[in-house]
């Protein structure tokens, strides 16, 4: 399909075809063994970088911002995460113009994990940031409750790495925006892990009384699968509280 749409000289057949190149190679390199998966990997980059100059020439921004996106998706499972980095904002920076805004946010999203696993929380938050204030900002509790519920996640995030950094008293307030945009919306999905991490942030500050509120409400909406660092620190913050107030035989 690839070399027929070059003859025939139908660039967009030929951007089609060089997309499903790509994506193909990133499917087969999640299948492989590590080694293979080197290989596959290695062998999208120039098929992606293709893909967005032909995506330049035909005016399509979306899609060079797309290209670019998988890119740096590409070096990220080869390890390389600052090459990574820089074609996140490659492709963060030509999304910008095209208003997809759901594209832009998730290459954010993702630029944000990134820069948090090279510890640089502060680009991590101002990718945190921008998603939040794209999502509605102070009239998060009037929006569409899916979108309500991503600006809740991101708030958390922000409020979490917050909480890292020992910047408790701005990560409460983060924190306790989210929980108050997640509590507002009914739906059946647990919001726990946002209450203990709130609860630590009041921990940290000495607002024991809140803490001890916030934890116990937070502890039984909160799944144990993937949290137990988090409640490992929620029983190990009210242990101190009980002893602190003397009714630590209360809490064994």
């Amino acid at each position: 399909l690839l070399r027929a749409s070059q003859k025939a000289g139908f660039d967009t057949i030929r951007l089609a075809a060089m997309a499903l190149q790509s994506e193909g190679l990133m499917m087969a390199a999640a299948k492989a063994s590590r080694e293979d998966s080197g290989a596959y990997l290695a062998r999208v980059h120039p098929v992606l970088q293709e893909q967005a100059a032909l995506a330049d020439s035909l005016g399509l921004v979306s899609e060079r911002g797309r290209a670019l996106y998988s890119d740096g998706l590409a070096y990220e499972k080869q390890g390389e995460v600052d090459q990574a980095i820089e074609r996140f904002q490659q492709a963060l920076d030509i999304s910008l113009t095209s208003g997809n805004l759901e594209l832009v946010n998730e290459i954010r999203a993702t630029a944000a994990a990134a820069y948090e696993s090279q510890g640089r929380t502060s680009g991590a938050i101002a990718m945190l940031d921008d998603i939040a204030g794209d999502l509605g900002g102070s009239e998060a509790l009037d929006l569409e409750a899916e979108a309500a519920l991503e600006l809740a996640q991101n708030l958390y995030e922000k409020g979490r790495l917050l909480n890292t950094g020992y910047r408790f008293a701005e990560a409460a307030v983060e924190l306790e925006r989210a929980l108050a945009i997640r509590k507002s919306i009914a739906v059946p999905r647990p919001w726990g892990q946002m209450g203990l991490e709130l609860g630590w942030s009041q921990y940290s500050l000495g607002l024991l009384e809140e803490a001890s509120q916030t934890i116990a409400e937070a502890l039984p909406r909160t799944v144990r699968e993937g949290n137990q660092e988090l409640l490992f620190r929620a029983f190990g913050s009210l242990a101190a509280m009980a002893r602190t107030h003397g009714t630590y035989e209360q809490t064994t």
